[in-house]
């Protein structure tokens, strides 16, 4: 089977980690992958690593005619059985190009809730018709699509697979400086608006016991602004701006709890990291981390953009050591048998076949 994975910008979040996988599953079953990227970018090592090829091709925008007969002129050298795109522009281009040569599959992954006007959920509605299946990532980014006006019958969910490989944790607590005696606390998660990191910080400035650490991984626009806000709150000495050469799972496995004030999810990689690592988490009430915490059982929620309340629940799981390490416990068991790697590509195998055998 040869699969094509489209991506406009190959950058370092959680659809990358996502095709990451796939890739390299698919490689160990006996399958070729190639990715198409529209610029260059920082995952692209990463797809070296794999031995996978890589084309690029410029995307102007989802019309952009050069980007469709380019795509469609990959098709044909390539001649890829399953084609698979993560962003509406991509999807545009593959559907388009798909006209000049045709692909047996096109299937779209959907990573992210993104807000559309109504005029650009029509477009979305008529364009669409011509992949062969939305894959959501979760039963929320499922619903809505549903919601957006795409038929039920048109989605296959498949939830996000996490994989963790071993590190040395001892060298990784040394080489950052962090001590037996510090409760070291994790955030992997863009630095953009909706993940609130400035709530985060906030309310830990608030905290009578100022023994932690917290750690923050990630990229993004607000960077600069969030680390401005931990100068004025005098947090310089407890909370680390990390390289983004470690990797999310390693940040998650060598703190104590994770934490995250996010205001928008469809799904939540990290928690899932965090669970598999048996590390508490303390994340707000979004639907999306409502549902993998079971409503609270295998976590700890608190009201999302309360500051206040985010701060009280940090001190609730200090305070309750015994009753989080049983929540921590069956939150390992749930999520092993439900988001490893190995289950979604198991999974996606199985999509492919069915539409390549029909």
């Amino acid at each position: 089977m040869k699969i094509m994975q489209i991506m406009y910008y190959p950058g370092q979040g959680g659809a990358e980690q996502y095709a990451y996988l796939l890739a390299k599953y698919a490689k160990q079953s006996g399958h070729q992958t190639c990715f198409v990227f529209g610029q260059k970018g920082p995952f692209e090592e990463r797809v070296k690593e794999l031995g996978c090829e890589i084309y690029y091709l410029k995307m102007r925008s989802p019309f952009d005619p050069l980007a469709i007969t380019g795509l469609s002129q990959l098709y044909q050298k390539w001649q890829p059985d399953i084609v698979q795109t993560h962003f509406l522009r991509e999807n545009f281009i593959a559907i388009a190009a798909n006209k000049l040569v045709s692909v047996k599959a096109i299937f779209s992954t959907v990573h992210r809730l993104e807000p559309k006007t109504k005029a650009q959920a029509a477009f979305n509605r008529a364009y669409s018709k011509g992949l062969t299946k939305f894959i959501a990532v979760s039963e929320l980014t499922k619903d809505y699509l549903v919601a957006e006006g795409i038929n039920e019958y048109r989605i296959t969910t498949i939830p996000n697979g996490v994989e963790i490989l071993d590190y040395n944790k001892a060298c990784l607590k040394k080489e950052l400086g962090l001590r037996e005696n510090e409760l070291v606390f994790a955030c992997v998660a863009r630095f953009e608006a909706e993940k609130k990191h400035d709530l985060l910080i906030k309310a830990f400035s608030q905290l009578e016991n100022r023994n932690y650490k917290l750690l923050l991984l990630g990229t993004g626009s607000l960077k600069g602004k969030i680390e401005t806000l931990v100068g004025k709150k005098k947090l310089e000495q407890r909370v680390i701006f990390l390289d983004q050469k470690y990797l999310g799972y390693q940040v998650i496995g060598v703190s104590d709890y994770y934490v995250q004030a996010s205001q928008l999810e469809s799904f939540g990689l990290t928690v899932v990291e965090a669970m598999l690592q048996k590390r508490p988490v303390i994340v707000s009430d979004l639907p999306a981390f409502k549902a993998l915490t079971k409503n609270g059982s295998l976590g700890t929620l608190f009201k999302a953009s309360s500051q206040k309340d985010l701060k009280d629940k940090i001190v609730e799981v200090l305070e309750n050591d015994r009753a989080i390490k049983k929540k921590t416990a069956l939150a390992y068991d749930y999520a092993k048998n439900r988001y490893t790697a190995e289950i979604m590509w198991q999974k996606t195998e199985a999509l492919y076949k069915h539409f390549l055998e029909k």
